[in-house]
């Protein structure tokens, strides 16, 4: 019988990256330069100037390379952080799958969903064709009340345990917006990438859901991949 889905698994386990590389932490972006400043060398120091001081390699002002203020604590954080787990955990098993069938993807990345996306999306557009790296982002100018109207008028499934109930909301100017009061949005597990937004929502966070719906993975996160630590320092709630 034909199988119209494949296991693609990782080489390597998160607890493994985290171990070697870092945290994720707030987002990609802030993880990147993070990690960079936190492991200092005669390659990256001018980066590292661009990141802290703002400043290019030509002494001239670039406030948007510049790590924001209130991040700036994260450099003496008491443990490594870094956007290695999306290359390791993420990429490479989908790009040596691609590589193998010659399969193209179709994502469902949206511009909304970050700066990143946003710059990516209006650059190579909707379709991106590369010598190795094909793939489709139709949902790429959908806004977050495009995919919940889709999924209620459409009556389509989904985990009502994470993202709650579709509702209808008035938005400032009158118009009419759809939503739910679950989750803002969900990836991998134990990651913290938009952590800091999802906190501001008044809700449970993914890691408070985590105690009540998976107990075992949620001690598992705290205690032998150490999240609790890294949310402590942070000052995001986790109990």
């Amino acid at each position: 019988m034909f199988l119209n889905y494949f296991f693609i698994r990782p080489k390597v386990s998160f607890k493994e990256v985290i171990q070697k590389h870092g945290y994720p932490v707030f987002s990609k972006k802030i993880s990147r330069m993070v990690s960079i400043i936190q492991n200092p060398t005669e390659r990256n120091h001018k980066t590292r100037k661009l990141y802290i001081e703002g400043v290019n390699s030509n002494g001239i002002k670039s406030p948007n390379w510049k790590i924001p203020d209130k991040y700036l604590y994260l450099i003496d954080a008491p443990f490594k952080m870094s956007d290695a787990c999306c290359k390791y955990l993420k990429k490479a098993p989908f790009q040596n799958f691609e590589a193998e069938t010659k399969m193209n993807r179709i994502l469902g990345l949206m511009a909304i969903d970050g700066e990143y996306r946003k710059y990516s999306i209006k650059k190579r557009g909707f379709n991106h064709y590369a010598e190795r790296n094909n793939y489709s982002t139709p949902l790429g100018f959908w806004t977050r009340s495009d995919v919940w109207e889709y999924i209620y008028k459409n009556k389509l499934p989904y985990c009502k345990v994470l993202y709650g109930d579709i509702i209808l909301q008035k938005t400032l100017d009158g118009n009419a917006v759809y939503n739910n009061d679950g989750l803002y949005g969900t990836g991998c597990m134990f990651c913290m990438f938009g952590i800091e937004q999802e906190n501001k929502l008044k809700r449970p966070n993914r890691f408070q859901l985590m105690k009540v719906t998976h107990p075992k993975l949620y001690k598992y996160c705290m205690d032998d991949l150490g999240i609790q630590k890294v949310l402590e320092y942070i000052k995001i709630p986790y109990r």
